[in-house]
C-alpha cells in the first residue's frame, strides 16, 4: 500500500514535475513572447515619440508657416490698398486730365471763336482802309483838279490882268 501510495505520489510528482517543466518552458516561452512585446512596446513606443516629434515639429513647422502666411496675407493686403489707392489717385488724375482736356477743347474753341472775330475785324479795318485809300485818292484827285483848275484860274486871271494893262496902256496911249 505504502510502495504503491509513493508510487501514485511519485507518478503525480513525475507528472507534476512534467507539468512544473512544461510550466517552466512555457514561462520562459511566455517570457520570451513578453520580451518581444516589450520590445515591440517600446519599438512602437519610439516610433510613436517619433511621430509625436514629427507632429510637433510640422505643428511648429505649420504654426510658423500660419505666422508667416499671415504676414504675408497682411503684406498683401496692404500692398492690395495700396494698390486701391493708387487706382483712386490715378483715377483722380485722370478725371483731371480729362477735366483739363475739355478746358483745353473750351479754349480752343473760344481761340477760334476770337480768331474769327479778329479776323472779321481785320477784314472790316482792311475794307475801311481801302475805303479810306480811296477817298484819299479822291481827295488827292480832287485837289489835284483844283489845283489844275486853280492854275488854269491863274492862268486866266494872269491873260486878264495882261490884257487889262495891255487895255490900260492903249487907253492911255489914246
Amino acid at each position: 500500500d505504502a510502495r504503491r501510495m509513493v508510487e501514485e505520489r511519485d507518478a503525480k510528482l513525475a507528472k507534476r514535475a512534467g507539468e512544473l517543466d512544461a510550466a517552466v518552458a512555457a514561462l520562459a516561452e511566455r517570457e520570451k513572447a513578453f520580451a518581444e512585446l516589450r520590445a515591440e512596446r517600446d519599438q512602437a513606443r519610439s516610433m510613436v515619440l517619433a511621430r509625436d516629434a514629427a507632429i510637433a515639429d510640422r505643428e511648429c513647422a505649420l504654426q510658423n508657416n500660419a505666422v508667416a502666411l499671415d504676414e504675408r496675407l497682411k503684406e498683401r493686403d496692404e500692398a492690395r490698398n495700396m494698390v486701391h489707392e493708387r487706382d483712386a489717385w490715378l483715377a483722380e488724375r485722370e478725371r483731371e486730365r480729362d477735366d483739363a482736356r475739355r478746358a483745353v477743347h473750351d479754349r480752343e474753341q473760344a481761340l477760334a471763336q476770337h480768331l474769327k472775330e479778329r479776323d472779321d475785324a481785320r477784314r472790316m479795318v482792311e475794307e475801311r482802309d481801302a475805303k479810306l485809300a480811296k477817298a484819299h485818292r479822291e481827295r488827292d484827285e480832287a485837289r489835284r483838279a483844283v489845283e489844275e483848275r486853280d492854275a488854269f484860274l491863274r492862268d486866266r486871271e494872269a491873260e486878264r490882268d495882261e490884257a487889262r494893262r495891255m487895255v490900260e496902256e492903249r487907253d492911255a496911249v489914246i
